[in-house]
Order: structure tokens, then C-alpha cells, then sequence
């Protein structure tokens, strides 16, 4: 992650505000974690943007407070993210006065949301764990989605060109085998079954599964067939 000294972030102290600088007067402290989510949302990966606290929008310090009291008030209002935000703060001084900059880098796993995601559980509202959470944003693209809501029933899983789980083709299109499975994980990428018949696992690249229906069995069949390389 870049980094910014104290000589950096003095100069940008009284710059004009842009992407990548806020300033904040001391009563603002809710809205510090709008500020947050929005730098790690926006900014290039590991690229950093500065918070200044107590500062007026003209780059005037504001004395008489408790820097350390501040900076974790600034916390607990960071750590409210969901996923959680890399940040840093700095104490820096300008001449007699000092301020608080906080730096809060661009993030690789965005979103981030100002709070967690809340999901039913039994007769409880609760925050979702990391697996549900991930599987909340995968749920926008109609394929996962459909393979998420499904996880609980029984697909017939078809293979053309390919053994279950394996990278090499068959070179023969007339090489089909099928078979009863679950569905155990869905990712960004890949799907992991589970074989009825023996427990075996085994995951196909999303691009390769192809979603249809066993009007015999009455159930979701998808064929695995890998036309894309």
C-alpha cells in the first residue's frame, strides 16, 4: 500500500478538496464513516485518501480538543464497515497545532457498506457471516443465483467431453456421463458438487456449467460442457 509522510500530508492539509482529501470539523464525527466507505470504495487499490480532523474546509485548525479522545471516536465509527477498512491515523503538526489525518486506502474486496448485511435467522435478524455475505453479492448474476437458491435439491449433472473435475477434454462430444449431485459451493468462478452415489467432490469452472431442466426427474440438471476453450 502507498504510503504518505508527514511532509505529505501537510501539504495536501490546506490543498482544495478532490477525490482524495476531506476535512472535517470536530461536531462532523458521524460522518466520518461515510467518508471512510466512500475512499475505499472509490479510490485505486492501495492508493490512499486523507480524513483531517478538527480542520475547517479552508485548512483552518480547530484547538481545544482532545486529539486521543478523537481518534477513537474516528475508530469506532471506521469499524462499523462491513468488510472491514484498512486505515491509519497520524497525529501531524502544523507550527503549535496538531491534527488528525487519517489515511484510508483504496480497497481490493470492495464493496464496503456502512454497517453490516443483515440476514433472517429463524426468528432473529443477524449479521451475515463472511461465506453469506459473499454469497449475497454473487446473488446478482442470474446463474449463481440460481445455483445458490438450488443448493438444497438434487441436480442431474451431465458431462460432455470431460470426466467430472477435470481439467482435459475428451476430444469425443459423444462422451457423456451423468450423474445425481448436490450442489456444495458456488463462487465467483466455480461450482463444487458433491456426488450422491460415492460423496465425491468435485468443481467445474462457471463458464463450463450450462443450466437446464430434467423434465423426467423434475429437477435442475446442468451439463457441464467446456465450449469455451
Amino acid at each position: 500500500m502507498i504510503n504518505l509522510s508527514d511532509e505529505d500530508l501537510l501539504g495536501r492539509l490546506s490543498n482544495f478538496e478532490d477525490p482524495f482529501v476531506e476535512r472535517k470539523v470536530h461536531s462532523d464525527i458521524k460522518d466520518v464513516l461515510k467518508t471512510a466507505v466512500a475512499f475505499a470504495n472509490s479510490l485505486p487499490p492501495d492508493m490512499p485518501g486523507v480524513l483531517y480532523m478538527p480542520v475547517k474546509n479552508d485548512g483552518t485548525i480547530q484547538d481545544g480538543f482532545d486529539l486521543d479522545n478523537l481518534q477513537i471516536k474516528i475508530s469506532s465509527q471506521i469499524n462499523k464497515a462491513y468488510p472491514p477498512i484498512s486505515y491509519l491515523q497520524k497525529i501531524i503538526r502544523r507550527g503549535s497545532q496538531q491534527v488528525v489525518a487519517v489515511l484510508v486506502w483504496g480497497s481490493n474486496i470492495r464493496p464496503h457498506f456502512a454497517g453490516p448485511a443483515y440476514v433472517r435467522h429463524g426468528s432473529q435478524s443477524v449479521s451475515a457471516t463472511e461465506q453469506l455475505y459473499q454469497e449475497l453479492l454473487l446473488s446478482q448474476d442470474d446463474k449463481r443465483q440460481f445455483l445458490l437458491n438450488n443448493r438444497a435439491v438434487t441436480w442431474t449433472v451431465e458431462h460432455i467431453n470431460k470426466e467430472p473435475g477435470a481439467s482435459q477434454q475428451l476430444f469425443d462430444n459423444r462422451a457423456i456421463s451423468t450423474s445425481e449431485c448436490t450442489i456444495e459451493e458456488v463462487a465467483a468462478f466455480f461450482v463444487r458438487f458433491k456426488a450422491q452415489i460415492n460423496g465425491r467432490y468435485f468443481t467445474e469452472m462457471l463458464q463450463d456449467v450450462h443450466i437446464s431442466y430434467d423434465d423426467k426427474m423434475r429437477r435442475p440438471r446442468a451439463v457441464i460442457w467446456p465450449t469455451g476453450r
